[in-house]
Formats: structure tokens, sequence, C-alpha cells
């Protein structure tokens, strides 16, 4: 009696975390049913974010939008599934990184896309203009082996010739 309940014991013991893991990963693909009609789109978004167990963050812009109600009916599909839809059917862009999202209009997107592309134009043609006029340096490090510090800055400045700058050279 006492062997089979201490084996009944271990089975338990075992076999409930495996189990419980199971149910996790099915939680996260879980497929799901949404029937909207003429909800506001900020609203279904923050409701799908909250049941993700995400944080979201809406642009003011969305709430811009000349349509801002949805009439949706899915049945089993993934809440990712459901946030990509909408957002695709109302031009809207999803940047998702860890556990937040973000969501701003297509047109905010682009001017974005666009400002961040003119300050790296900016940017570069900054550095060419330095580059041009000598501002920026750059440090090099040369271990120098059998040469005396003297002729040394000789080379540097260009003042040896002859024989003893092609020696000077190779170092």
């Amino acid at each position: 009696m006492r062997k089979a309940s201490l084996t009944i014991f271990l089975v338990i013991l075992l076999i409930c975390p495996i189990v419980s893991m199971g149910q996790s990963t099915l939680k996260k693909h879980q497929k799901m049913s949404f029937d909207f009609v003429d909800a506001d789109v900020r609203n279904v978004l923050r409701g799908l974010a909250d049941v993700m167990g995400k944080n979201i963050i809406i642009g003011d812009d969305v709430k811009e939008l000349k349509d801002k109600t949805i009439t949706m009916k899915l049945d089993n599909v993934s809440m990712e599934e459901a946030l990509e839809v909408i957002v695709k059917n109302k031009e809207l862009v999803k940047f998702e990184e860890g556990n937040v999202i973000r969501i701003i209009t297509l047109k905010k997107s682009l001017e974005e896309k666009k400002r961040d592309a003119e300050d790296r134009a900016i940017i570069q043609k900054e550095r060419l203009e330095k580059l041009k006029q000598g501002e920026e340096f750059v440090t090099e490090t040369i271990f120098l082996n059998y040469t005396t510090a003297a002729d040394a800055v000789k080379v540097i400045r260009g003042e040896l010739t002859g024989a003893a700058a092609g020696v000077a050279s190779q170092i």
C-alpha cells in the first residue's frame, strides 16, 4: 500500500509540471473569435493588447482617422492575426519591440522614414565636409622598432631623403 501511494505521488509530481507547460504554450497561440459592430478602432486595439498581455501605444494620428470605427467578425483566429488584419484594414503600421506595441498611421510612418533619411543625409554631408577641411582626424598607432625618436619625427615631417627615407619608410 505504501509503495503504491508513493508511486502515485511521484507520477503526479512528474506529470503536473509537464501538463502546465503544455497549457502555457497553448495559451500563446490560442484561437479566438471576434465580433465588433461599429467599434472604435482604438478601443479594439487596446482590448487586443490587453488580452495579449502587451503594452500598447496608439499614436495621436490614429484618432484623426476619417473612419474611426471598425466592423469585423473573425472566427477561430489568433490575437496576432486579428491585430494584423485590423492594422492592414485601417492603413496603420505596427512596430513591436519586446512587450510594447506601437501603432501609427501609414502616412506618419512614411514621414518618419523620410525624416530619418534626411537626417542621415545631413550627417553624411557634414562628415564629408569635415573630411575635406581636414577637421576629422584619424588616429593611428604604429609601433616602431630599431629607430630613434628623432628619425621618426623626420619621417613624419618628410625631412628624410635618399636611402634614409627608404629605410625609414619600411618601418
